[in-house]
């Protein structure tokens, strides 16, 4: 599994976890919850890892981008050069 794929999956997981979290304190609001201070402070510690998380995930996956791309550019540069020198 190459980096890109790997970042956007955990970008998913990141997203979950911040369902998850807002369901435990929708749960609380509600008043379906039986241990509302319990399940308040799991949920906003599931919100908060999921936010950093996603943010960490989304950086990640931007930087991989702008290094493919640097990537592609240097090669093209290279197939330039090479090409050149051929005629």
């Amino acid at each position: 599994m190459n980096d890109k794929v790997r970042s956007l999956l955990m970008l998913m997981v990141g997203a979950y976890i911040v369902f998850l979290g807002g369901d435990l304190i929708y749960g609380v609001i509600k008043g379906t919850s039986e241990k509302p201070v319990l399940f308040t402070v799991i949920g906003a510690v599931f919100v908060v890892l999921g936010i950093l998380v996603v943010g960490y995930n989304i950086k990640r996956t931007k930087d991989i981008e702008r290094r493919l791309d640097e990537e592609a550019a240097a090669e093209a540069l290279q197939e330039e050069k090479e090409s050149k020198i051929e005629k």
